[in-house]
């Protein structure tokens, strides 16, 4: 179960990573079509997680503070799976 868990947590934790990645692409000017379906299977998989957060965590600016809090909520979930499990 708790192996089970820290690959949940390492999926998603690689996923938010991917999707930053491909938001920045996106910006740059990368307009191709594996690029877009690549984004819309990040956010299908990270949203649920992410728009729980986006209430709470206020944006600074243009800084969209949501993903760090996520990072940071990942591994404080990690650290409680690891001690308790």
């Amino acid at each position: 179960m708790k192996e089970i868990l820290e690959l949940l947590i390492q999926i998603l934790w690689f996923a938010l990573l991917a999707q930053i990645i491909i938001s920045w692409l996106v910006m740059a000017g990368v307009r191709n079509e594996f690029v877009f379906k690549l984004n819309r299977a990040l956010v299908a998989v990270t949203e649920p997680f992410l728009r729980p957060l986006r209430r709470v965590v206020p944006r600074v600016g243009a800084f969209d503070l949501t993903y760090l809090v996520a990072f940071l909520v990942l591994a404080l979930l990690r650290q409680a799976i690891i001690r308790n499990l």
